[in-house]
């Protein structure tokens, strides 16, 4: 479920696959700079730089959010 204000919205997660994900990482660290952070910290990627995020993206879950 997701939930915005008092709206909410019955949705469904579809794993990307991985030849995909690249320039979906790619745009992380750019659109969440907090975000990108937690990953730096915790060893995903050496840096916050979009290049670090691409090459790392095949071992980065990650979905797509569909509405059911």
């Amino acid at each position: 479920m997701l939930v915005r204000g008092r709206r909410a919205r019955r949705v469904g997660l579809v794993e990307v696959p991985p030849h995909e994900r690249g320039p979906i990482a790619r745009q992380f660290p750019t659109q969440v700079p907090m975000g990108a952070s937690i990953f730096v910290r915790n060893g995903v990627v050496p840096d916050k730089r979009p290049e670090s995020f691409e090459r790392a993206a095949r071992g980065i879950p990650l979905f797509r959010v569909v509405p059911l």
